[in-house]
């Protein structure tokens, strides 16, 4: 399957769900703050409650099938084959079941460097978008990052800062509409736009808030798939 898979170019999606199993040595992903305050709670729930199985449970043979897939990952990448990091949503919990498919690669028997190619240049390729890559003529999205994912695939999740469109934004700036009272005007406060190349760009009132950013937004887009009790 995986030579029928290369020799026709076409592109693998292999969400890997057991990659849950990885919550066991560490749950940083689940504590981190962006999840706690973008989750909803019946989804942040959920999430506490697969770390807690992945914690209190025997994970040998979740461990032996992860090993599985991801040697099927590996083995399609040898063969040139086109494999893509989806993110499954809303089945799978959104941003941490990307982060661990990545770690879950690297984990197994894929480099860093592969794994972060599935989840930027493969897909804008795939897709024929100009995403995905740092090049003339593509969309100036950009993540800065805390550390090197070459040397620690977990510093992808390290995001400090967002370039969108030749925009950037601070985590605190996109977290603020989110988080009530004293914190979240602290929060506000502190998120400006900031250039390390150039003056700041002035910021006029109409450009504080965006359509993204508001949280009735976010709540009428979850009631594409669900509905919180």
């Amino acid at each position: 399957m995986i030579d029928i898979f290369d020799a026709a170019r076409a592109a693998r999606t292999p969400t890997l769900f057991g990659a849950t199993t990885l919550l066991r040595e560490d749950t940083s992903l689940v504590t981190d703050r962006r999840v706690r305050t973008l989750y909803p709670p019946w989804k942040y729930a959920g999430l506490q409650a697969t770390a807690r199985t992945a914690r209190d449970t025997d994970q040998t043979v979740a461990r032996e099938n992860l090993a599985r897939q991801v040697a099927q990952v590996a083995a399609m990448l040898r063969g040139g084959g086109v494999v893509i990091t989806g993110t499954d949503s809303p089945i799978a919990n959104r941003a941490v079941s990307t982060h661990l498919n990545l770690r879950a690669m690297v984990k197994y028997p894929v480099s860093p460097y592969d794994a972060l190619t599935t989840a930027t240049r493969a897909p804008g390729e795939f897709l024929g978008e100009p995403l995905g890559t740092v090049r003339p003529g593509t969309y100036a999205d950009l993540v800065v990052l805390g550390g090197d994912p070459l040397a620690d695939i977990t510093a992808a999740a390290d995001v400090r800062q967002v370039m969108c469109n030749g925009e950037l934004f601070d985590v605190d700036g996109l977290l603020a509409p989110f988080v009530s009272g004293a914190a979240g005007e602290r929060l506000r406060a502190r998120s400006r736009p900031v250039s390390r190349l150039a003056d700041p760009v002035p910021d006029p009132p109409a450009n504080r808030r965006y359509w993204w950013h508001d949280p009735h937004y976010v709540e009428e887009s979850r009631h594409t798939c669900c509905q919180e009790s």
